[in-house]
């Protein structure tokens, strides 16, 4: 594939060191507006740089608004 325009990363960082889980948040940074990033991930850092955050929950995705995603990272 040439140019994607979706990637997918589930829990890509869970099992990564330090060094090697903020290379992939600084090449998910880079990536921003050339193609549309889905990351499932528990990791707070990449949350916190994400445009838009969903919660998944009793079967639904639910978009939290800033104090929410401010609450998360608590």
């Amino acid at each position: 594939i040439n140019k994607p325009r979706l990637l997918i990363l589930d829990e890509a960082t869970s099992a990564l060191d330090p060094e090697s889980e903020e290379a992939v948040r600084q090449t998910m940074e880079a990536l921003k507006g050339q193609l549309t990033i889905l990351a499932i991930s528990h990791n707070r850092a990449l949350v916190q740089a994400a445009d838009h955050v969903y919660q998944l929950g009793n079967g639904s995705a639910q978009l939290l608004d800033a104090a929410s995603q401010s609450a998360l990272a608590k």
